[in-house]
């Protein structure tokens, strides 16, 4: 992306849908050809606390993305790297929401857009997802003593004695014997 001596808003638009999408690395000074017009020396530090100052100011961002930046230097040319990583959190910048489609920015419009951008993190990450208290109904003991049982019918015919043994032992002693890892399947009665 190309940067002289400050960062355009086109790199915000870049890193706010490298937020709402999957993440990504923008070069500043690699124009999209791949060739490298690098960024002034002096101009580098500057340009990454611009980038900081921008992503900060919450009448820039509605939320402020995490963002690492390093200098490089590639053949005696200097490249600022900004990685933004994924994130759960959906992000607008001035105001306008976008998404990471193939290598454009888009615009999310409309409340379909949207709801699919969200739906999308929302099954991406669970940090922010309340499931509901589950409750058993069977008792520790009961449910104990049907696991044993179940794991000891396909012991029996070895004649071992599995009587005191605890059901994780049995259950290493039935895939052991059967080769196969038992299906357990309990009923709430």
């Amino acid at each position: 992306m190309r940067c002289r001596t400050t960062p355009e808003h086109d790199t915000f638009e870049t890193i706010c849908s490298f937020a709402n999408r999957q993440g990504g690395n923008l070069f500043l000074g690699v124009d999209d050809d791949g060739s490298i017009s690098g960024v002034p020396v002096r101009a580098a530090r500057n340009i990454q606390r611009s980038i900081v100052n921008v992503i900060s100011n919450p009448n820039q961002f509605n939320v402020a993305p995490v963002v690492e930046t390093e200098s490089v230097e590639v053949n005696g040319q200097t490249v600022v790297r900004v990685w933004v990583p994924a994130d759960p959190a959906v992000y607008a910048y001035k105001g306008v929401t976008y998404d990471r489609i193939a290598d454009a920015d888009v615009k999310v419009v409309g409340v379909e857009q949207m709801s699919l951008l969200y739906l999308r993190k929302q099954n991406e990450y669970s940090e922010r997802r309340v499931y509901p208290y589950v409750a058993i109904a069977v008792s520790r003991r009961r449910c104990r003593m049907e696991i044993s049982s179940m794991l000891r019918s396909p012991l029996r015919r070895y004649r071992l004695r599995t009587a005191t043994w605890a059901p994780s032992k049995l259950f290493k002693c039935c895939s052991l014997v059967t080769g196969t890892y038992p299906q357990l399947t309990l009923h709430n009665t």
